[in-house]
């Protein structure tokens, strides 16, 4: 008796018994492992191992890859390590014809999902283990592959398109220039020269969403951010020294520690960039940022707002109102103010006391409102007006 070993995930378990019934068909005398057969208490691994050892063929059904195929690697190797001293081993690996094998077993010949391949495949799968099909014909041959086929057709993986809802860049940070680079959060040193990072965008879509006309390629990253902020080219923004000082807080592993930053973008609309996630390679040599940029302020809503959305709405407006007219505009009011009180002093400096009253002084040139020491509220100095300066005389007027 002939023994396959399959090797496949978990999820893949009925799948996998329908594909042995189907290879079972044009097959005698041949036994199929799969782990799911194994009795309870026993001890799993060393039956694999047996089974593998024991097998002429080995069939990896690589159909999804997408998930994790650490395990199957390790039984397509121990089986690709073990060497009979009589006979040839062969190991099959069954995957989609836009899922190339991994690449373990780049040097195999594999099998594709597609009626001619899988002929193929059951052409030295008999002859291998020496069960031909039942009859001479080809037309069996032709009908067991294209059960094969249907069968992996109608349990393909379903394939999931992605769209991220908010623009977004991946950034490789820079590492020290006198050491080699250690991701790991354990190694990363404080002051990295993180201003000279690499940034590039992510996918076309975020492209269009940060005003790029084209895709930009790899920058700089204090230089794309420049070209992100568009208060002009000449103005400060500490927010950019802020965010690198979040980018380092977390690659040493503190994520939450994020300053709140915003910058105008071309659209008008303000953006908060955030540090969304790290991937390290396990060695530590490789580092990915990934970083989002939304909208720092959603439009309120239109009907039945609830207290806490008012309250959202104040602190909106109140946090807008100081970043879009407290803070560009602090202090030139007064600088108006000083330019109109130094043209005031220049015109009485120049013109002299208006009033001849011999006690009455020249008002001081940065007095802003200037008054006579004799003068009244009632009445200025006026000859034979016949009213009297005093308020609390007769003649006074109320």
């Amino acid at each position: 008796m002939k023994h396959i070993f399959v090797s496949h995930k978990s999820s893949n378990a009925k799948l996998a018994n329908d594909i042995i019934e189907i290879l079972k068909s044009g097959m005698e005398d041949v036994d199929f492992f799969l782990s799911e057969k194994i009795s309870p208490g026993d001890n799993w691994k060393a039956n694999v191992v047996k089974a593998i050892r024991s097998a002429e063929c080995l069939l990896l059904l690589y159909l999804d890859p997408d998930q994790d195929w650490s395990w199957c690697m390790f039984e397509a190797g121990l089986f690709s390590a073990y060497k009979p001293r009589n006979g040839t081993r062969r190991l099959y690996c069954i995957h989609h014809p836009e899922s190339p094998p991994p690449g373990p077993l780049n040097e195999i010949q594999t099998t594709s999902t597609t009626l001619d391949s899988m002929k193929t495949f059951l052409e030295s799968l008999y002859n291998t283990t020496r069960k031909m099909d039942p009859g001479p014909s080809s037309t069996n041959l032709d009908a067991t592959a294209s059960r094969l086929v249907d069968l992996l057709e109608n349990c393909r993986p379903k394939k999931y398109a992605t769209t991220h809802l908010w623009p977004s860049v991946l950034l490789r940070p820079a590492w020290l220039p006198t050491s080699r680079p250690d991701w790991r959060t354990v190694g990363v040193p404080k002051g990295l020269p993180l201003e000279q990072s690499e940034v590039y965008i992510e996918d076309p879509k975020s492209v269009d969403m940060l005003e790029f006309s084209t895709d930009p390629g790899t920058m700089n990253v204090v230089e794309f951010l420049n070209r992100l902020d568009t208060e002009g080219s000449e103005a400060e923004r500490p927010w950019m020294g802020k965010f690198l000082e979040s980018l380092q807080s977390a690659l040493e592993g503190f994520m939450p520690d994020q300053h709140v930053v915003y910058f105008r973008a071309a659209k008008g609309n303000i953006r908060r960039p955030i540090i969304e996630s790290i991937r390290r390679s396990d060695d530590g040599s490789e580092c990915v940022c990934r970083i989002v940029f939304v909208d720092a302020f959603a439009p309120p809503p239109m009907s039945n707002p609830t207290r806490l959305q008012l309250l959202a709405n104040g602190l909106r407006l109140a946090v807008r109102t100081r970043l879009e007219v407290l803070d560009k505009y602090r202090g030139t009011q007064w600088k108006s103010w000083a330019n109109v009180f130094r043209s005031v002093a220049a015109f009485w400096k120049a013109s002299g006391p208006s009033c001849s009253k011999p006690n009455c002084r020249a008002p001081d040139p940065m007095t802003p409102l200037p008054t006579c020491s004799v003068m009244t509220r009632s009445k200025r100095h006026t000859r034979g007006s016949g009213v009297s300066s005093n308020p609390g005389s007769p003649n006074s007027r109320p």
